[in-house]
Order: structure tokens, then sequence, then C-alpha cells
């Protein structure tokens, strides 16, 4: 049986449960806040599932139950190890680079000095962006030194090991539409 695992119904969660009703793939809802995941017990929310399909909007969560029905050795989509260079955009960049994607030329510092040379070696405008994070949140376009300056100072006053790494990325026009 399918467990698909929610933490908020989306239309995107609606369409995937009306869709396995209408083709009598047997499943259940799993509404992932509650459920209690104990390492070595299996929870009567998961009795019968021998797949499950991670449809968590928190990242954190989402990998957090993935981790724990992989050690009760339920399969899921996506995998653990997926989920994680997914999540964290210089692990993705490597891999895309890897795998010989192409991608916007990216690099990654950890000090203020070295990223303001650099994007004055790539010219402006860039785009500086936290390594963990989606749908846009604190993503900075620096148009020019000064705003890199004032952004790069930023985040050092903010503090915490998320915004000591410095994921700059060369800035790609677009063509009237968003390309991701």
């Amino acid at each position: 049986m399918l467990a698909i695992l929610y933490d908020r119904i989306r239309p995107d969660e609606r369409m995937l449960f009306e869709r396995a009703e209408a083709l009598g793939i047997p499943f259940k809802k799993v509404y992932v806040p509650a459920l209690r995941m104990v390492l070595g017990e299996r929870p009567k929310e998961l009795e019968g599932v021998t797949v499950a399909l991670e449809r968590c909007v928190s990242q954190t969560r989402g990998l957090a139950v993935a981790r724990y029905l992989t050690a009760l050795g339920i399969p899921v989509v996506n995998r653990p190890e997926v989920m994680e260079t997914c999540g964290d955009k210089w692990a993705t960049s490597a891999a895309l680079e890897r795998h010989g994607l192409p991608q916007p030329r990216t690099a990654l510092l950890t000090d203020a000095e070295e990223a303001l040379k650099l994007m004055e070696e790539w010219g402006y405008p860039v785009v500086l962006k936290p390594v963990i994070g989606s749908w846009g949140r604190l993503l900075a376009k620096i148009t020019d030194r000064e705003a890199a300056e004032a952004i790069l100072e930023h985040k050092e006053v903010l503090g915490g090991f998320q915004h000591q790494l410095l994921y700059l990325q060369e800035y790609v026009r677009k063509p009237g539409r968003d390309i991701r």
C-alpha cells in the first residue's frame, strides 16, 4: 500500500489523492506532524505501507520522515540522499557539474572580501542566495559594489553558519518568463 506523506494539503496533494483513487491504487494519507517517529517501531498509520511518497512542504520535516521510513525498511520517493542533495543549492550545483549539465556560473565563498573580488571579476549583476532555502527567500540580485557591501554586511551581522556561506551565481537575463 502507498502512503502519501504530507504536512499541508495543497492542490497538488488533492490531485494525487484523486488520481490514486481513480486508478484504484490503495493508499493512505499520512499527516506527518501527528506521526510519532519512534525508531524500531512502526506506528499504526504505517501498517500495511510498502512504499511512501513524501510531499511535505517543510524540507526539514520531509527529510526527517523519509529517514525514519527508510530506517523501517519502507522505500520513499524521493530517497533521503536525493532530498539532501536537492535541499542544498551547493550540493545540487556540484551534482549538476559532475554530470555535465549546464547551469549559471556558480561559486561558494566563505569570506566577504573574496566574494566582493569575485563579483567584481564577474561583473554585475550577480545573484547571492542562501545555500538552504526555496521560493526565492533571502535571494539578492546585486547590481553594484555598494549593494554588495551592504548585503554582505547584513549577512555578517545576522550571524549563523548559513549566512557565512556565500553562494553566488551569475545573473541570467530572463526571456520574459521565470527560468528554474
